[in-house]
């Protein structure tokens, strides 16, 4: 059962790194050169076989390291972290409204 669970993660790996298009092209400049285009896909690693890629990300995950944000670029395992405990500080604060059986606005 675990070796077909791998096999189904691969599989879809496989299938969304085909579907996806080329993300060094989401990631530069309209305006860049096809050197541009070659030098950003060499340093995302996606001049690599796309197994090598695969590889690289699981070791990565377990190795606790979820890369960078681009947009904010610091590790994106502290982004996910924040917003996790903002979440979860929400959850908390709109549980205790709806268990608080005071109605609010009516000052009777």
């Amino acid at each position: 059962m675990y070796s077909s669970s791998r096999g189904e993660l691969a599989a879809i790996v496989l299938v969304l790194a085909r579907v996806g298009g080329d993300p060094a092209i989401l990631l530069i400049s309209p305006e860049a050169t096809r050197a541009d285009t070659a030098r950003a896909r060499h340093i995302l690693g996606l001049d690599r076989p796309i197994y090598r890629q695969y590889v690289t990300c699981l070791t990565s995950l377990a190795r606790g390291d979820f890369g960078n944000s681009f947009r904010q670029n610091q590790p994106a395992l502290t982004i996910v972290l924040q917003r996790i405990f903002r979440f979860w500080v929400n959850v908390r604060s709109e549980t205790m409204l709806a268990l608080d059986d005071q109605p609010y606005g009516d000052t009777m």
